[in-house]
């Protein structure tokens, strides 16, 4: 078989190579090679061999690559271990979170209740319950970092037992009259009951200067009294909005006058038609604030609510506008598998929002080292 040119080409030239090498090596041998001479190459030493010899790691990365520094706090573990779970519970939703009465409810844990509705109440947008889609477990500290609240439940209703007084005099006899319930100025009480005194010997009057609240009658034996009530500071009911300190009034008292003409009683204190300067937020069982009432007894609850707006709007409650605080610190980790909120009054009863929404984002560190969590068990 004949060969290839490139076979060819390729035997000569692996030939010529050994040849070639061969010959190197032989002239080297025989080569008169001068004595390596330190004093001739020292400027040409590495000033730190073993530095030079170390390994930097992948030629491809960076030779130096810029580590962080430790973190000097002790609790740095905890602190990365600890995630912060944020929710947000919106009360138009309710219809979709608060079981039904009679109705068995598995929590996200798997625990069944049974008629869980008819042991809290859920109907309306200032108490309801909210089973988030998990349990968080391991919390060890719940906040509210935002609230919208609707600042649209009334200061006068028949449910706060503000909205009834009496009157007494010959002509008539004793009457009751009923301001109807919503929320009011002095001047529109003044002018709501001046109407429905119009065809009687009565009247209401107000005075800017002296911001008091006074009753007439052309009956010089005119009396009236107010319906005992628990929600107001004085137990009156709208005598302590209309500034009356006592619950009836009669012609020995010491602010009735008579000019001659009409019998009078002026108020002791200035009137008030807000009542609720601030509001309270209960959730669970986790009490921040401590509030003493009547009866020698107190509300507890989570969070203080200031109504820093008009009736009627949207109170805007977070870090920057709120400057009572509003975290719950757990004594232990703990499970979480609902939030029943309930917004009240001083009095401690439940609002009546009338169909306004509230929105509230909590923020949960959640423990997820199982170290961190034993660790704080032993605290």
């Amino acid at each position: 078989m004949d060969l290839t040119y490139q076979q060819v080409l390729a035997d000569i030239y692996d030939e010529n190579s050994k040849s070639l090498l061969v010959q190197q090596m032989d002239d080297y041998e025989y080569a008169d090679v001068e004595q390596y001479n330190v004093e001739l190459h020292e400027e040409n030493d590495l000033p730190d061999k073993e530095e030079f010899n170390k390994f930097h790691g992948d030629r491809n990365k960076p030779e130096h690559v810029i580590k962080p520094t430790a973190d000097p706090d002790p609790e740095f573990r905890k602190k990365v271990r600890v995630k912060k779970q944020v929710v947000n519970i919106d009360s138009k939703f309710r219809g979709n979170i608060v079981p039904s009465a009679n109705q068995s409810i598995t929590l996200c844990n798997g625990t069944v209740i049974s008629n869980e509705a008819s042991l809290i109440t859920g109907t309306s947008s200032s108490h309801f319950v909210y089973y988030p889609d998990r349990a968080y477990k391991n919390v060890t500290s719940i906040e509210i970092t935002s609230l919208e609240f609707p600042n649209t439940f009334y200061s006068f209703s028949a449910s706060r037992g503000n909205t009834q007084f009496t009157t007494n005099t010959g002509l008539l006899g004793l009457l009751t009259w009923t301001l109807p319930d919503g929320n009011y100025t002095i001047q529109q009480i003044v002018t709501n009951l001046n109407t429905q005194f119009a065809s009687t010997t009565l009247s209401i009057s107000y005075n800017s200067n002296t911001n008091k609240v006074s009753f007439s009658s052309t009956d010089v034996n005119f009396s009236f009294g107010f319906n005992l009530s628990n929600t107001g500071p004085n137990g009156n009911g709208i005598g302590y909005n209309l500034g009356f300190l006592q619950s009836s009034y009669t012609p020995s008292s010491a602010n009735y006058s008579w000019d001659g003409t009409n019998a009078t009683y002026t108020a002791e204190t200035i009137p008030d038609t807000v009542q609720d300067p601030y509001v309270y937020i209960v959730i669970n069982d986790y009490t921040l604030i401590k509030h003493p009432s009547y009866g020698q007894t107190s509300i507890q609850a989570f969070g203080k609510i200031i109504l820093q707006t008009a009736k009627n709007t949207t109170v805007f409650d977070n870090n920057v506008t709120n400057t009572t605080s509003k975290i719950y610190h757990f004594q232990q980790p703990t499970n979480i598998t609902k939030f029943e909120i309930k917004f009240i009054d001083t009095y401690g009863s439940t609002l009546d929002l009338n169909g306004g929404h509230v929105s509230i984002t909590l923020e949960l560190d959640e423990v997820m080292d199982s170290s961190v969590y034993e660790n704080m068990l032993q605290l």
